[in-house]
């Protein structure tokens, strides 16, 4: 309702003028039940005009979308006031599809039907590369969307970085059409960064800004567990101090409080898991931990089964090439720069199996599965081999280090979410050190310290009710930063078609009131709602007729003869 109408500046004054209109046109006794979209308690009692009017000229436009079944369940709850005058302009895209209409009240519905018939704005922003790490190149892509039958040409999109432009385009979006636009990002990106894209649309400007919080601040958390004689290449691998917090630990001598911190805890080539440590394993795949499973050459199976019940000893004695990794396949993504079916593959020898896996990661000349990818509510990757030499020659192959590093990124479990929309009423974040005692506080164009709760490790915040504007918000305990959330409206709040009159009418029922405002003069909204509301007045026409029926009567009985 910033959008521009016939005869004021934005819908939001039409509205707020009709209603100051609608308390004029009764009689000065009469109470009214003022609602908005944010439910708020003002609503709970009856007001008189001059606390409506008060009110009124307090309000200030929302970001809180309600349908109409949600509205007339509030009303019902509210009272059982009889006549409700509705001013909205009935955007199609979030008024619902469902109502039961109430016929003990009566619906006074007022259209404020706005000027302006497209927009641009943006569906969805997205990474190429969500998991990029090690300086892989990434790229910021997002679609843009005309909602309109006119064509735009020579749209310049802006992208902004920590107050800093990085990146511009322009693009043409034919009508009721899409474009994706893209900008690549800085390989070196570390760190927490404030992006905004931006584009210039007018006369709809509400939903020019798209806000982004871009996450590459921790540290992946790697805990390696292995035998005193295991072998040294996952320690190599994970050697950058500046991507990998790694921790190797002897099976013997395990911290188990590390673990719970972990992003992803490498078994490496232990003959035998022990039931303490596959019960804190349990527990840390529950809460979306990762977990990489090297076996042993002679590994104890019956172990190994407590994590996948389907492995078994592998009875292989021959070396066999790996087939070439699928491209297509998610694991991949941005892996390759030229097609891998022009490499030469490692040669392995599985120690353990667990079946036919058509989606295996990698697959042995036999089709038996090398690495497995298991998820539900974490992750267990199972390698089917060692990385010894005896096992062949993975280890020292070019496929070792992304592929493990692969593991690494899709481990991490810091938030990556580059955006929140404000019509989601929860939010998950990451908070392995926080007490039950602590809570978060949003701070950005508004402080608050919403309803949340711990579960597994992550505070799950209630967004229900907040008064939250778009924008970037930090999420803080005391004085200490745990991340930062963008915010933006839901799109379906720029999609601009309204519901027609007969459309209402079949919403509402025949006998609701369709008022016709054309103008935003209170004037003449008064006399539109008063001859909508309480009929045509004959009541000044009914003196004249008499005056006029007594001075003819008067002149005939003094002239006619």
């Amino acid at each position: 309702m910033s959008s521009p109408t016939d005869g004021a500046s934005r819908t939001f004054d039409a509205a707020l003028i009709a209603a100051r209109t609608i308390t004029d046109v009764f009689p000065a006794d009469t109470r009214y039940r003022l609602l908005t979209n944010d439910f708020e308690p003002f609503a709970n009692t009856l007001k008189t005009k001059a606390e409506v009017q008060e009110a009124l000229a307090k309000f200030r436009l929302g970001s809180k979308i309600r349908t109409a079944d949600e509205i007339v369940s509030r009303f019902n709850r509210l009272g059982n006031e009889r006549d409700i005058f509705w001013l909205s302009d009935f955007q199609q895209s979030t008024f619902g599809k469902t109502l039961q209409p109430d016929s003990s009240r009566r619906f006074h519905l007022v259209p404020f039907q706005i000027t302006a018939k497209s927009n641009i704005y943006i569906d969805t922003a997205f990474l190429d590369n969500p998991f990029a790490i090690g300086g892989e190149q990434n790229t910021l892509s997002l679609r843009l969307v005309n909602d309109g039958d006119a064509d735009r040409t020579q749209l310049n999109v802006r992208l902004v970085v920590d107050g800093l432009q990085v990146g511009t385009t322009t693009t043409d979006i034919p009508a009721n059409s899409e474009k994706e636009v893209s900008f690549v990002l800085n390989n070196n990106q570390a760190g927490i960064h404030q992006a905004v894209i931006s584009f210039g649309d007018t006369p709809i400007t509400f939903d020019n800004e798209f806000y982004l919080s871009l996450n590459f601040a921790n540290r992946i958390k790697i805990v390696q567990i292995t035998e005193q004689n295991s072998s040294s290449v996952v320690k190599k691998i994970y050697a950058n101090n500046q991507l990998f917090d790694l921790i190797n630990r002897v099976g013997s001598n395990i911290d188990y409080s590390q673990l719970a911190q972990a992003d992803l805890i490498v078994l490496n080539e232990l003959e035998r898991l022990d039931q303490s440590l596959l019960a804190v394993l349990s527990d840390f795949m529950e809460a979306g931990g990762t977990v990489l499973l090297i076996p042993a050459a002679n590994p104890d199976v019956a172990s190994y089964q407590s994590l996948l019940p389907s492995i078994m000893v592998s009875k292989q004695e021959k070396l066999l090439e790996l087939t070439k990794p699928d491209s297509k396949n998610p694991f991949f993504n941005n892996v390759f720069q030229e097609q891998p079916s022009q490499m030469a593959m490692p040669l392995v020898r599985n120690s353990i199996t667990w079946g036919d896996d058509r989606q295996a990661i990698l697959k042995q000349q036999d089709d038996l599965p090398y690495l497995s990818l298991f998820q539900q509510q974490g992750r267990l990757y199972v390698m089917g081999g060692p990385m010894q030499s005896t096992h062949g020659t993975f280890l020292n192959h070019a496929l070792v280090v992304p592929v493990m590093y692969r593991i690494a990124a899709f481990s991490r479990r810091s938030d990556k979410q580059l955006y929140q929309l404000l019509s989601q009423n929860l939010l998950s974040l990451s908070a392995d050190s926080l007490n039950d005692n602590q809570l978060i506080t949003l701070k950005g164009e508004t402080e608050v310290t919403p309803a949340q709760r711990n579960v597994n490790k992550q505070v799950l915040i209630d967004l229900a009710g907040l008064d939250l504007e778009p924008g970037h918000y930090q999420a803080t305990i005391q004085n200490d930063t745990l991340s930062t959330i963008a915010f933006n409206m839901t799109k379906s709040e720029s999609i601009m078609k309204s519901l027609s009159r007969n459309e209402l009418t079949d919403f509402f029922g025949s006998s609701a009131d369709v008022y016709d405002l054309d103008s935003s003069s209170s004037s003449e909204i008064a006399e539109v709602l008063k001859e909508n509301y309480q009929g045509v007045s004959l009541w000044k026409y009914a003196l004249i007729l008499s005056i006029l029926s007594v001075l003819i009567e008067v002149m005939l009985l003094r002239f006619w003869k």
